[in-house]
């Protein structure tokens, strides 16, 4: 019966949060740049997050937290631009974590490709002894791709991407593969996203969480 009392609040939670409408929510749209795709090998390198309250991206929460690294960055250097150098100026992974989750307290997280981003968080909370990710999240790119499906469309390889979805709202091109920066648009992406699927036949109609995937 353990497993049961640890799954009923997780349902719990799920449906109450996926209740609220898009306006009520409180996000913290969240971006990571790691030396590389697999979290048991490769290590975060930056963490940058923005929080979204009543449909408005709060700049005054924007933070950028580089991670003390001896790591090698390898070729993900070219795509982040951090170099090994710059990393032995950040934070201990733990005390960018513990960051990270004071941040994000009270918030539903929000990112685009949540899936890799959580293996991530799920990887370095347990190396650093921190109480484990179990945060239900919302992901601009399943979102996009769930749109398209409904729509019956063919989805070309790139059409996901961050970029991609951008270009597709018309969003200015951002400057990428910076934590913040992604994490920014990201935020960005999410209110286009909420604005196109709002339905201007019913006025008061309400997107809520649970319509977009939580």
């Amino acid at each position: 019966m353990g497993w049961l009392k640890r799954v009923l609040p997780t349902l719990g939670e799920r449906r109450d949060l996926a209740r609220l409408t898009v306006r009520e929510a409180r996000l913290l749209a969240i971006d990571l740049e790691m030396t590389g795709l697999e979290p048991k090998k490769d290590h975060i390198l930056s963490i940058g997050w923005v929080a979204i309250s009543g449909l408005e991206i709060d700049l005054s929460t924007a933070r950028h937290v580089l991670v003390k690294s001896d790591a090698s960055v390898g070729q993900s250097a070219t795509i982040h631009g951090l170099r090994r150098c710059d990393c032995a100026d950040g934070v201990p992974l733990k005390e960018a974590l513990q960051t990270l989750l004071k941040a994000v307290e009270g918030r539903v997280p929000l990112f685009h490709h949540a899936g890799l981003d959580s293996a991530f968080l799920k990887q370095a909370l347990a190396t650093c002894q921190l109480a484990p990710w179990q945060k239900l999240t919302l992901d601009t790119l399943k979102i996009e791709r769930q749109r398209l499906q409904n729509r019956g469309e063919v989805i070309p390889a790139q059409r996901l991407s961050l970029e991609g979805c951008r270009d597709a709202y018309r969003l200015p091109s951002a400057p990428g593969h910076n934590a913040l920066e992604d994490a920014l648009a990201t935020a960005e992406l999410f209110l286009a996203q909420v604005a196109a699927m709002r339905n201007p036949a019913l006025p008061d109609q309400s997107l809520t969480l649970g319509d977009l995937g939580l």
